[in-house]
């Protein structure tokens, strides 16, 4: 997880004191190959996130993300490339995704979508 996911987890903080008790907020990963639970446990120690963050399988997440419509995709790293701050290591790739959210209902339909989409490449 990077700064650009600092700043949604600061504003998903925001939103959720405002509506405790109305709503759960779950944040799924589109990188699992970086992060893993330890991972993520760490980043919601640095963020301060009082709610699950997830990771699991490429396999399991590409489903989970394909019933929501949004895209991902590891893509070459830019130049300079970013250190990642765990390892204090050049990253060896970046992933383009959708930004946004997904409001499922008390029966888990989906009752409203927000974002930015990243185009998937033809």
């Amino acid at each position: 997880m990077n700064e650009h996911a600092a700043g949604a987890v600061r504003r998903l903080s925001a939103l959720s004191d405002g509506l405790a008790g109305k709503v759960a907020i779950v944040e799924v990963t589109v990188d699992p190959g970086r992060d893993t639970p330890s991972r993520m446990a760490a980043f919601g120690r640095l963020t301060g996130s009082t709610w699950p963050l997830l990771t699991g399988s490429d396999a399991n997440l590409a489903v989970f993300w394909h019933h929501f419509r949004i895209y991902y995709q590891k893509v070459p790293e830019g130049s300079p490339p970013g250190i990642d701050r765990e390892t204090h290591r050049p990253s060896t790739y970046d992933v383009d995704h959708s930004d946004g959210f997904v409001l499922l209902d008390a029966l888990n339909a989906i009752s409203w979508a927000l974002g930015q989409s990243v185009a998937p490449p033809h």
